[in-house]
């Protein structure tokens, strides 16, 4: 969608977060279905996907940690390993680092992570709620 986007509009910088995404275990990206997302997108955009290296760089290594999460999600570790290792290797990030580690530490570390994500998704929730209240409640100026 985006590199048609782009080919229609001019696209802007702005140098600050504009969204914060979480993942947890309902992200479409978490999902088997959004692998073949990004495989259908370099098959039919490869092409100008490749004539941008920083862009294809980062959709290849988001990609493989796409991969590495579903590996992950079925147990199959060695897999994440590879996938985990090629997300590191083309698109260093901090998540694709996190992935990696995941991947190595195996099934005690993935389960402990996706725990610590379900805490953290939880104790999120029960903040946002109690703020909906506060407001609704007129408690917090506006």
């Amino acid at each position: 969608m985006c590199v048609r986007l782009a080919r229609e509009y001019a696209f802007d910088y702005v140098d600050e977060p504009l969204v914060e995404r979480t993942r947890h275990g309902d992200n479409v990206s978490a999902e088997p279905e959004q692998v073949t997302v990004n495989r259908l997108m370099w098959e039919k955009h490869g092409d100008e996907i490749r004539a941008h290296p920083a862009v294809e760089r980062e959709f290849r290594g988001n990609w493989a940690r796409n991969r590495a999460f579903v590996a992950l999600d079925r147990g199959a570790w060695r897999e994440a390993v590879r996938a985990g290792s090629e997300a590191l290797r083309r698109h260093p990030t901090p998540q694709n680092a996190l992935t990696f580690g995941l991947a190595v530490g195996g099934p005690v570390a993935f389960t402990a992570a996706a725990h610590t994500r379900r805490l953290v998704a939880d104790v999120r929730s029960r903040l946002d709620t109690s703020d909906e209240r506060h407001i609704a409640g007129g408690e917090l100026d506006g």
